[in-house]
């Protein structure tokens, strides 16, 4: 009894899964705002890679799509409501449709997906990436997570920052950081060179000199007089 028992509960859970995996998609171009129209189109056929790649879903190929919604006469562009996207869905006899929109502000990138059933027009998931960074990290990053959060790989998406745009703001905290980053500086030294007023080069020479004072003074301890004389890197005589 207890052997049946066990092999219904695999059993059950071995058709849940393939019921999973085999949910058919399809994938409607991102709506774009901030970015090409090329870079859209190249981030959408990722996204239907990375849903594809899941092993949760089987995705409707693009141009398949396209054939199917041509012969029954109907228009994807302007197609951005809920029921527009319910009803290209139901067109082309798949249980579920993703839409979305990736936009850019500044150096930011911003991505809104939908995972809606065809059958109930309800939205099942949404998942939302920001990324300070290249366009590159967009594809090769940022669209993977929110694949991965539609799919049910992951849980919550992560937030990935390029800096190695030396042309951006200082004003925010989070470009100060790099700032000091870029130096190799610690935040607090940081800090104090910010208040100081001094140039980067004056600030290297103020921190040498604070540094072998502070050896000095270490020295003394262990030599008497020791700290009265010290020379490192053409710094003599600091006590």
């Amino acid at each position: 009894m207890k052997l049946s028992l066990t092999f219904l509960v695999f059993l059950s859970l071995f058709f849940h899964l393939f019921a999973q995996k085999s949910s058919t998609i399809a994938v409607l171009d991102l709506d774009a705002e901030g970015i090409s129209a090329s870079e859209s189109r190249i981030i959408s056929a990722r996204l239907r890679t990375d849903l594809f790649n899941s092993k949760r879903f089987i995705v409707l190929e693009r141009e398949k799509m396209k054939d199917i919604l041509k012969e029954q006469g109907f228009q994807l562009s302007g197609c951005t409501t809920s029921e527009c996207v319910v009803e290209a869905g139901q067109l082309m006899g798949v249980k579920q449709m993703v839409a979305g929109e990736i936009g850019r502000v500044g150096n930011l990138y911003t991505i809104t997906i939908r995972l809606i059933d065809v059958e109930t027009g309800e939205v099942i998931k949404t998942a939302t990436e920001d990324c300070r960074c290249d366009i590159e990290i967009v594809v090769t990053q940022s669209v993977k997570n929110v694949a991965e959060i539609l799919a049910g790989v992951k849980i919550k998406t992560e937030t990935y920052t390029s800096f190695q745009n030396q042309n951006q703001s200082k004003n925010s905290t989070e470009d100060e950081i790099t700032d000091w980053e870029i130096k190799g500086m610690s935040q607090e030294d940081y800090v104090e060179f910010k208040k100081s007023g001094l140039s980067e080069n004056q600030w290297n020479t103020y921190i040498l000199n604070r540094n072998n004072k502070s050896k000095a003074f270490w020295l003394s301890f262990f030599l008497p007089a020791g700290g009265q004389y010290y020379n490192h890197d053409g710094i003599k005589g600091i006590s």
